[in-house]
């Protein structure tokens, strides 16, 4: 072929020399050696005002040589423009300077793929250090398999709507996010799956027995839907399509309720409050303030037994042996 290129090439027409072109390029940059450059920071002194410029330096183009015009997407913007070899203290001359307006931008909206991403580094909306490793490690929110099913069951619930090629919630999905996460903020913050993986954690390396780490996860479940349903149920229950109880009233406490805050008022020396025994939002602001906590606001396992009722534990036990069954955490 390269003998008789020569012969060839008048009689391609334009689109055919920009395939070969196209073709023997990417042959060639694919037997070269890879592009090597140095990430550079050049701090310049105008007038005894400070300018940066952030860039890079090539230090040897290879393959890139093949390809002279072309950008990867994933690096244009000030950190990726070449910069001439610099010496420390050496002269350089300003051109063109201007003053450019601009304002920030709020972050650009979700589609479907950048919102699955995002479930997945959820890591970078936890502020809590360790809870982001935590949370890097569990590979966020959801698992590959699911990410994609959540976003299609929210659809289908009207909490989220397809407004072009972007994913935006409605009004719908924000009055619940509101409700949420009044009820308690753990609601709607991706740590709390990091708090939940250090617990297996500890159960795995035999820190915690097993029925503890399912009595706190009980406890928090327990604590926040009584949130839930002091707050108003009528209004959670008409975002879930459902109906309102006649009745708002509050329901009463349940056995293992009473005789929790009956133990717990017998060691602190304290009477137990008013009503307790036909009121469990009573009973929860009782316990709220007056039971051991571990950080994060979860009772401590001894305390969410007595919270927690024995069917609640038997389901969270039937559901925990269910997935060791199947090998999930």
């Amino acid at each position: 072929m390269v003998e008789t290129l020569r012969e060839v090439w008048p009689r391609l027409s334009a689109d055919e020399r920009k395939l070969f072109d196209v073709i023997a390029r990417s042959y060639l940059a694919a037997t070269m050696p890879d592009f090597r450059y140095r990430q550079t920071t050049a701090t310049l002194d105008v007038r005894d005002h400070a300018f940066r410029a952030t860039g890079r330096q090539p230090i040897e183009l290879g393959w890139r040589a093949a390809f002279p015009n072309w950008q990867p997407a994933d690096e244009k913007g000030a950190d990726a423009q070449l910069l001439p070899a610099l010496r420390q203290g050496e002269p350089v001359r300003l051109h063109d300077a201007v003053v450019e307006d601009k304002e920030t931008r709020p972050p650009p909206r979700y589609n479907e793929g950048t919102l699955i991403e995002g479930m997945q580094n959820a890591w970078r909306f936890v502020a809590d250090e360790a809870l982001q490793e935590r949370l890097k490690k569990a590979k966020g929110i959801g698992t590959p398999a699911t990410r994609a099913e959540i976003i299609r069951g929210l659809k289908a619930q009207e909490f989220l709507t397809a407004d072009g090629k972007h994913i935006v919630p409605t009004e719908r999905g924000l009055s619940l996010h509101a409700i949420l996460e009044r009820a308690d903020p753990a609601l709607v913050d991706p740590g709390v799956t990091a708090q939940m993986e250090r617990l297996l954690d500890e159960v795995l390396i035999g820190k915690r027995e097993m029925m503890e780490a399912i009595d706190a996860v009980c406890a928090q479940a327990s604590r926040i839907i009584g949130r839930l349903q002091e707050q108003g149920p009528s209004e959670g229950l008409a975002l879930l399509g459902g109906r309102a109880p006649r009745s708002s009233g509050d329901r009463a406490p349940s056995p293992a309720m009473k005789r929790f805050v009956d133990s717990l008022a017998r060691q602190k020396g304290l009477k137990p409050p008013r009503g307790y025994t036909t009121s469990g939002a009573v009973c929860r602001a009782f316990l709220n303030q007056h039971a051991p906590k571990q950080e994060g606001g979860q009772w401590t396992a001894g305390w969410a037994r007595a919270a927690t009722s024995s069917a609640d534990r038997r389901t969270f036990q039937r559901r925990w042996n269910s997935q060791a069954a199947k090998g999930e955490p």
